[in-house]
């Protein structure tokens, strides 16, 4: 190849006499002129032109010899091709070139005005604010962003790190930590430009983790132990892998890590990560856990555990203890209450009675020679109540002669329950059982006169008996002396009076009233007669006396009963001696009391007037019974009541105490208070007098001297 700079006048005609000498049959050869690369620097002389530009010829059919030229800025004469072989021309200056290619054909190939440009070099640099460091090891985010200008634009990347990382972008991003360098090139040049080393960093890595025991061990099953990890460097929380345990997130290093294993278990760390993915450097350590088995929860004989109320109670024992094992007894299911220790127990030392219906529950543990104790058995007595004498419903009891008796029935039977009706106190002898027995099962019988007892229990669905309800039924030749019910019997002036009955009639019977003792005068017949026709009245003190007979259905009388009416007179509301009743805050209150007590009588005192809430009873209360303080202003109104001897409440007299509020210092005004001899002295004066009050000068501070 020979690079002529310069115009070559013999060249010029060389070629016009071969161009002139061409005939027209002669085929040119095929040249393919590609790959332009325009100029963009100054690599020869230092002149400043611009001379890197260059293009690449391509001969690929023609008759050997094949020579090519390349006229215009710079010149490639006689330059010898090779069918297919690529020519580099290079060291173009900008400008237009004529390309020839001849062969052995007189017709040559010509390709005029191929221009080669002249351009800027590029210039390259990171963006500002690149690059950025990686926060993570295990998803790397690390980026490197170029600003490229200059050139063509038509930029390729070649981007290399010390990691091994590669890539054909402009900017980078997913990075870990290395230096990266980056080659661009100007594809529309020979231009390019390298930037680089740029260093990505990522966090940095837990240099060293160590797993070791900071509980107990060994320990019993269903306990805790703990173990921790010591880990140096890295960012937490970590991710621990523990050989026994897993995965452990979130972990903040130096904290104890619960475990509770079944068996002995060995704990081993596998790999520490930290938040940001980075695997700890080195990793060691292990603890190992022993585990001690826990006894099962204990078996207890306890037969029968349910009683009645008072039945002797036959304690609970261990069934088959083990040796060396204690068992202990407590109170509560969470085993906070020992009650006792020992594989027999008193009844006394659990808390087990049966003096009243309860349900009591313990419970016991075995601890075994292991130290381990195991699940707690509950122990639950129960003790039922008892049901109380039945209610028998039979009347009348009591029968003349040869009357029909109505048998004794339940008064109000309980679903579940069996009743027993028994001929002796001692209930040995059974007659018969249900609610409603006959008078033939009960011997029970009017031919003559007799008395006949019948007991009846009931037993409840707990099985428990209660006690006996005797049951009597007297057959008599005559009826006996009317029972009357006239309760109360004694009232106060002015009560409303309930008129009395005859208790139990017998059907059949008359019962007639009298107002004297000989049975002469009659009042009325009847089983309940009115208080006005027997006399009855309570608006005065009185006592009024009736007798009243039974009849039967045979014309026999009975004795007479004597109905006593008793009316009591009802005391005055009582006097009270309460001297002074008003006060000054502060000061010492004399408390009430009965100006002239009744022997017999009592007084009740009041805070309300309805009556209803009792301060205390008594002839001289205290000021701290009724409520009575002067500690502040008040107004404070008790109520006092005597009821008499025979129990007869009269009227309320009030009482009120009175506390009046002490006033304050009163203002004076008095200025001005300094003066000069000889001046005219303006005296002070009350601010804002109150109304009512009385203001007193004195002349020394412990207010002896009243001056006006």
């Amino acid at each position: 190849m020979t690079g002529v700079k310069s115009k070559n006048l013999f060249f010029w005609v060389f070629i016009g006499l071969t161009f002139f000498s061409t005939v027209a049959w002669a085929q040119a050869p095929v040249v393919t002129v590609d790959n332009k690369k325009d100029a963009c620097r100054d690599l020869i002389g230092g002149d400043g032109v611009l001379d890197n530009g260059s293009f690449q010829v391509t001969v690929t059919s023609g008759i050997p010899p094949i020579e090519l030229f390349i006229l215009g800025p710079v010149n490639y004469l006689n330059i010898p091709m090779t069918l297919g072989v690529p020519f580099q021309v290079t060291n173009l200056k900008p400008g237009l070139y004529t390309i020839v290619v001849q062969d052995g054909n007189p017709v040559d190939f010509t390709q005029n005005n191929f221009a080669v440009n002249g351009t800027t070099d590029i210039s390259v640099s990171t963006t500002a604010g690149f690059p950025v460091n990686s926060t993570s090891c295990a998803a790397p985010n690390g980026q490197i962003s170029i600003d490229v200008s200059g050139g063509t634009s038509n930029y390729s990347y070649s981007w290399t790190a010390t990691n091994g990382f590669t890539s054909a972008a402009q900017d980078i991003t997913g990075l870990t930590a290395g230096d990266y360098t980056v080659v661009v090139t100007d594809n529309g040049t020979n231009c390019s430009q390298t930037l680089g080393p740029i260093t990505v960093l990522e966090p940095p890595a837990p240099t060293n983790a160590v797993l070791s025991l900071t509980g107990t061990t060994p320990i019993c099953a269903g306990q805790s132990s703990a173990i921790k990890v010591d880990i140096t460097g890295g960012a937490g929380p970590f991710t621990l892998n523990i050989t026994g345990i897993g995965v452990v997130n979130n972990y903040t290093d130096d904290t104890n890590i619960t475990v509770s294993p079944l068996a002995n278990t060995t704990y081993t760390l596998t790999g520490v990560t930290d938040v940001n993915g980075c695997p700890s450097v080195a990793v060691s350590g292990s603890a190992t856990v022993n585990v001690n088995p826990v006894p099962i929860a204990p078996a207890i004989t306890f037969t029968p555990n349910t009683y009645c109320v008072n039945d002797a109670i036959l304690a609970p024992i261990i069934t088959t203890p083990t040796g060396g094992s204690t068992y202990t007894w407590y109170s509560d299911a969470g085993l906070t209450t020992v009650l006792i220790a020992g594989t027999t127990p008193t009844n006394a030392q659990l808390g087990f009675s049966s003096v009243a219906a309860n349900v009591t529950t313990v419970f016991v543990a075995e601890t075994n020679s292991s130290n381990c104790q195991g699940p707690a058995t509950s122990v639950t007595l129960t003790v039922n109540a008892i049901p109380a004498a039945p209610a028998v419903t039979f009347t009348p009891s009591s029968y003349c002669v040869g009357q029909a008796i109505t048998p004794p029935v339940i008064t109000t039977p309980v679903g579940g329950s069996t009743y027993k009706w028994y001929s002796d106190v001692s209930l040995s002898t059974l007659l018969t059982s249900g609610t409603a027995p006959t008078n033939a099962q009960l011997a029970f019988s009017s031919a003559a006169a007799n008395t006949t007892t019948v007991f009846v229990t009931e037993t409840n669905s707990n099985n428990c008996p209660g006690p006996a309800t005797a049951v009597t039924l007297t057959v008599s030749a005559v009826p006996v002396a009317p029972a009357v019910t006239f309760t109360p019997s004694s009232y106060c002036v002015g009560t409303a009076i309930t008129p009395p009955i005859i208790t139990t009639p017998t059907g059949g019977s008359i019962y007639t009233w009298y107002s004297d003792i000989s049975l002469t005068t009659v009042l009325t017949t009847g089983t309940n007669p009115s208080n006005l026709i027997l006399g009855f009245s309570s608006v005065a003190p009185n006592v009024t006396t009736v007798f009243v007979t039974e009849t039967n259905s045979s014309n026999c009388v009975g004795p007479a009963t004597q109905v006593t009416l008793t009316v009591n007179a009802s005391p005055a509301a009582p006097a009270v001696t309460f001297t002074p009743s008003s006060y000054c805050v502060g000061q010492a209150i004399t408390p009430p009391l009965i100006t002239a007590p009744v022997g017999g009588s009592t007084y009740q005192w009041y805070s309300d007037v309805s009556l209803s809430t009792l301060l205390t009873t008594g002839t001289a209360p205290g000021n701290a019974l009724l409520g009575f303080s002067s500690a502040a202003a008040n107004i404070t109104t008790v109520f006092v009541t005597e009821t008499n001897s025979s129990n007869c409440p009269g009227p309320a007299t009030s009482i009120t105490l009175t506390v009046n509020p002490v006033p304050v210092a009163p203002g004076v005004t008095f200025a001005p208070s300094s003066y000069c001899v000889g001046s005219a002295i303006a005296p002070p004066a009350i601010t804002t007098p109150t109304g009512g009050s009385t203001y007193t000068w004195y002349s020394d501070a412990g207010l002896t001297t009243v001056l006006t």
